[in-house]
């Protein structure tokens, strides 16, 4: 057991060691033969000096890249090694395991508040509004929040004293707050009438009225 994390241009939380090698197994790239490589640790280092260099199959050309990807234990320190490769090449990754993961993650809020500080701010941007009717024209979204440098100054404790009360890390918007706003591209929001057979309705009545002699369209 214990905490490890993460990071591939962002951050993910496992509670146990199954959970992280399960999730680095899902980026393996299957090979013909006996080869095997896995996407997430192609990347994977332990400093900023670390880089890998690999071969274009589409041009030909050889490409230099740094290892930006991280795995940090509980302390935050880079634990990448000889070791997790093997585990991740024996391991074969289970949808459900992640699905686990992933519920646990959402609900622990201590993770949040420090993604939050840190100005990493969780999507929450687009869904349909009428997602329980798959009919349903209607679609929407929900507020951005504040951006990811607002929320920096606010979390630095050196501006804290210079933000006003509104604009502090307490009351600062995010995409948890469910400001929703929709908009709709139904026949029942598109036009001015209650029913469907309004606009024939009239129509029809003012075709009518038409083919009556002029002095007989003021009884009608």
């Amino acid at each position: 057991m214990g905490i490890y994390y993460t990071y591939d241009k962002r951050y993910h939380k496992f509670y146990s060691y199954s959970q992280l090698i399960n999730w680095i197994a899902q980026h393996n790239i299957p090979y013909l033969g006996t080869e095997w490589e896995n996407g997430f640790l192609r990347y994977c280092g332990n400093n900023s000096h670390d880089s890998v260099t690999f071969r274009d199959w589409r041009t030909g050309a050889t490409i230099h890249e740094s290892r930006d990807y991280r795995i940090y234990n509980e302390d935050w320190h880079s634990i990448f090694n000889s070791t997790i490769v093997t585990d991740v090449r024996k391991a074969t990754y289970n949808a459900t395991i992640e699905e686990a993961r992933q519920r646990q993650e959402r609900k622990d809020k201590e993770w949040h508040t420090m993604l939050e500080r840190a100005g990493w701010q969780h999507s929450r941007t687009w869904r349909p509004y009428g997602w329980q009717h798959p009919q349903c024209h209607t679609w929407g979204h929900y507020s951005r929040g504040a951006s990811p440098r607002d929320r920096r100054y606010a979390a630095d404790p050196e501006h804290a004293p210079y933000i006003r009360p509104a604009r502090n890390l307490t009351h600062l918007p995010d995409s948890w707050d469910d400001k929703f706003n929709r908009c709709s591209t139904g026949w029942k929001n598109s036009t001015k009438c209650r029913h469907q057979w309004e606009p024939r309705a009239r129509r029809e009545a003012k075709r009518t009225n038409s083919s009556l002699p002029f002095y007989f369209s003021f009884f009608i």
